[in-house]
């Protein structure tokens, strides 16, 4: 049985859907034995959120523990550091304030971890729940939102994988006990407006760094509220550019899950994937040129912009991620 569980809710002005989710919170199965509790880090907002939900927890006769803190620093991944570190459990579930958890969610992720050893971190699935008409090519790019399936079954998955942020189960102790050795978190993730991203990313790679497993559970299933604002093609190309922009910041993680453990090896690996990047990218560039205007180029374009910022994510961080490199070396974590 496991002992405790806080579930994280970070959010910046997610005034509007705070009842929503805090229904759907309020409305889970609790496995017998399980002690949990709500923890909102308000994340710099300008819309009265943390009153908003002070007014509503006096107004509902919700009974579970709620703990509403403030992160002044804006990026999602300070946000989380922040959740983690106020949660008095030893595992914690990271609920974006736009994802409504089914019913059910907390009793799967308890089964997954009644049958299995050594996990470090559970995700599920999510299904998009909008009232706007869906464009054409969104079934096909929909994984970008945190949607659907993470593998093709469940499962433990293969060292080096990760799972998205949305719906995301981490056990936080042995992370805790990094960051309050000194370690700190390469990605900043999400700023207001900004769509940076691959902060989740950098969660599963340190558990896993840390000689943990992270398992997929197709049952483990919430509904993604996605408005219309968020279902146009150039939303998604900033999309795509945020998630691509963390590319060379997380470079360090991937070379050292593949158990290399040499500086200069890591410089030589670097240099070859910014090269690679950018040779592809030009490429791209020229091939698109002479390309009639029509849906198919609409689409090698996104792939143009995704490995156009590739290419000057690795060229913009090289040092910070031979530092981060070096980073995980000094903590033992590049020796799994």
């Amino acid at each position: 049985m496991v002992k405790g569980l806080s579930i994280v809710v970070c959010t910046f002005n997610g005034r509007a859907g705070v009842l929503d989710l805090l229904t759907h919170i309020a409305a889970l199965e609790t496995p017998t034995g399980l002690d949990w509790e709500l923890v909102l880090v308000d994340n710099a907002s300008t819309d009265g959120t943390s009153e908003w939900v002070k007014e509503l927890m006096s107004a509902q006769s919700w009974d579970f523990k709620l703990n509403i803190i403030q992160e002044l620093r804006p990026g999602l991944n300070h946000a989380r550091v922040t959740g983690a570190r106020t949660a008095q459990h030893p595992w914690i579930l990271f609920c974006d304030d736009d994802n409504l958890l089914h019913a059910d969610y907390l009793v799967h992720w308890n089964n997954v971890l009644l049958l299995n050893n050594n996990i470090g971190a559970v995700g599920g699935r999510g299904l998009i729940e909008t009232d706007a008409p869906l464009p054409d090519w969104f079934q096909q790019f929909s994984h970008s939102y945190a949607l659907g399936p993470q593998a093709s079954q469940s499962g433990i998955m293969p060292i080096g994988s990760a799972l998205y942020g949305a719906g995301l189960f981490i056990y936080k102790q042995p992370l805790l006990e990094l960051f309050d050795k000194g370690f700190e978190v390469v990605m900043s993730d999400r700023k207001g407006k900004s769509l940076a991203s691959s902060g989740d990313l950098e969660w599963c790679y340190l558990i896993q760094l840390l000689g943990y497993r992270i398992y997929y559970e197709d049952k483990l299933i919430f509904r993604h509220k996605i408005n219309s604002g968020r279902l146009t093609w150039a939303y998604y190309i900033q999309l795509k550019r945020g998630i691509a922009s963390g590319v060379g910041l997380l470079a360090a993680y991937r070379f050292a899950l593949d158990k290399h453990n040499s500086n200069s090896v890591f410089v030589l690996h670097y240099i070859r994937e910014m090269l690679i990047a950018t040779l592809i990218h030009f490429n791209a560039k020229i091939k698109i040129r002479f390309k009639l205007r029509n849906k198919q180029r609409e689409f090698e374009e996104l792939g143009v912009e995704i490995v156009k910022y590739k290419a000057a994510s690795f060229q913009k961080n090289m040092m910070k991620a031979f530092s981060h490199y070096r980073q995980l070396k000094n903590y033992k974590l590049a020796t799994l």
